[in-house]
């Protein structure tokens, strides 16, 4: 028989009243009673345990019967996203033509949202003392000059390759013909498929494109949109609005990318000019008279 807390306490005082240790019976009779109140103690936890379980069991069959049965009748359930729920709506025609919610709630750490978007967010690169060479999703490299800036239309390289310049790059455009690459800069648009060329758009001096391979087109901006297709060797300025093409261009063209200057026959006013352009140096000329002077030779940084 199972004993009290009470009349346990009474039996241990009185054993140490008594100093008498009790018998080999008696100590079995004390610890069946306290096996008993351990073990009705863990049987009703494991029940209210089974009753839980038991609970979410048939909520889970529930939902299983709910979304077999909307998928079965063709019905296309919607959905809405909240801070930290999601809430499934199943179409008004469904289940009796009662409209059912199902709410599913989600972590509310930031790291485990649901991702609603998958558009490429835009992307700035602006170089100030130095160039950088850039690579863009697409595999197109870009070469920026100090300087500029270049920043990419949201989700370049997924529905789309467009980029605005402002300042002087070169570019090494990756051949895709079922998504042309376009430049836009504040004077100009320029649309190729795969090619190479540069293009030098800033503030206060003309526009010019030179084509180093590939064809480009290459249109005004505003006005009457006059455009050009370009070839290698071809170099294209923008002048008072209008489109000047030239057949050859420079030897310098890229220079300030390849750190190397190269004269024939160049006056020394025109190699002056060039030197302080690319290497971003100033020269002072004591002597004006030798600025007529042709010089040949070549100069790397």
């Amino acid at each position: 028989m199972r004993k009290s807390p009470e009349e346990l306490d009474k039996i241990f005082s009185k054993l140490k009243d008594d100093e008498v240790l009790p018998s080999e019976r008696e100590f079995e009779k004390l610890f069946h009673s306290l096996d008993i109140d351990k073990a009705q103690k863990s049987k009703k936890e494991t029940q209210f345990l089974l009753k839980i379980a038991a609970g979410f069991s048939l909520i889970l069959i529930a939902a299983i019967f709910f979304f077999k049965s909307a998928t079965e009748n063709g019905k296309v359930m919607s959905g809405s996203v909240t801070k930290n729920k999601v809430d499934i709506v199943t179409p008004s025609a469904d289940l009796n033509g009662d409209r059912k919610d199902i709410q599913v709630a989600l972590d509310e750490k930031e790291d485990k949202k649901p991702r609603m978007s998958g558009i490429v967010k835009p992307k700035s690169f602006t170089t100030k003392d130095a160039r950088e060479e850039i690579k863009l999703a697409d595999g197109s490299v870009i070469i920026l000059n100090k300087n500029s800036r270049l920043k990419t239309e949201a989700d370049f390289g997924g529905t789309n390759r467009t980029v605005y310049l402002t300042g002087e790059a070169f570019f090494d455009v990756k051949k895709d013909a079922s998504i042309p690459f376009i430049i836009y800069t504040t004077s100009s648009k320029t649309k190729v498929i795969g090619t190479s060329f540069n293009i030098r758009s800033e503030a206060n001096k003309s526009e010019e494109i030179s084509v180093v391979s590939g064809k480009v087109n290459y249109k005004i901006k505003g006005g009457n949109g006059d455009s050009l297709l370009l070839v290698a060797g071809n170099k294209c300025t923008i002048e008072h609005n209008s489109l000047k093409k030239i057949e050859s261009f420079d030897v310098n063209l890229l220079a300030w990318k390849d750190d190397k200057i190269v004269f024939e026959k160049t006056s020394l006013k025109d190699v002056v000019n060039d030197l302080e352009y690319y290497f971003d140096i100033d020269i002072k000329v004591t002597n004006e008279e030798i600025l007529n002077c042709k010089y040949t030779g070549s100069f790397e940084k």
